[in-house]
């Protein structure tokens, strides 16, 4: 299928993702799988590593968004599959950005060194990845948040 989708993007003939969507809909091809992850974090390293990470894992990441005001316009434009948040940002804290996702039952994790924040204690069940052990645990928790 995924041959198909190749060679209509190709041929010049198709003008978009949503002509594409629907005509592969008419003619029964499957359509890519594509898991967009929102990404909150504003230490621009840190972001570089997890959204090599996610990309790595086939994810398709939209950020990194360094602050709250940012992350929030991009969940209000476009609802990803889930989220990978830093706690501490910047300009504030992730709790307005956690409660939207909670409303709209996206699922999402912490990234962050701060296990004693006020907001991982009102969310006890979202995971909580240390920094330090993202190449351990990062892909595999958010597998599971998703499956």
């Amino acid at each position: 299928m995924q041959q198909q989708w190749q060679k209509a993007l190709s041929s010049g003939f198709i003008a978009g993702p949503g002509v594409l969507r629907g005509i592969a809909r008419i003619w029964g091809w499957s359509e890519p799988v594509a898991h967009p992850i929102l990404l909150v974090e504003d230490d621009p390293d840190v972001a570089a590593l997890i959204s090599d990470m996610l990309e790595r894992a086939d994810y398709v990441v939209d950020g990194p968004y360094a602050t709250l005001s940012d992350g929030m316009e991009a969940l209000a434009r476009s609802m990803p599959a889930a989220a990978v948040l830093d706690i501490r940002l910047r300009r504030g804290d992730i709790d307005l950005l956690v409660d939207d996702l909670d409303l709209y039952d996206i699922p999402y994790l912490f990234c962050s060194g701060a296990f004693d924040h006020p907001v991982v204690k009102r969310h006890p069940d979202a995971p909580l990845v240390p920094k330090p052990a993202l190449g351990r645990s990062l892909i595999s928790t958010l597998q599971s948040m998703l499956h």
